[in-house]
């Protein structure tokens, strides 16, 4: 458990926020890691890549399936 601990850290080092209890799973790719914010009791799959430049948020108790693209680059929430 202490080395999954160091793990999760590593991967998700420099975020906006990081909740409790968040586990993740092999490797991603995190592109503007200031902006991107994870919820508690958030269990990642290994290949997620997230474009976070503008902002992504992910809940509480929320699974991301391997292999998921999430981007905020060119997609508008207000629109």
């Amino acid at each position: 458990r202490e080395c999954h601990a160091r793990m999760r850290a590593w991967r998700l080092r420099g975020l906006a926020h990081l909740g409790e209890d968040v586990t993740c799973w092999g490797p991603v790719t995190l592109l503007c890691r200031e902006k991107i914010r994870l919820g508690s009791r958030v269990s990642i799959a290994g290949y997620l890549h997230v474009w976070g430049q503008g902002g992504v948020e992910v809940g509480n108790d929320v699974m991301i399936a391997s292999h998921v693209a999430i981007s905020s680059v060119t997609h508008d929430p207000a629109a």
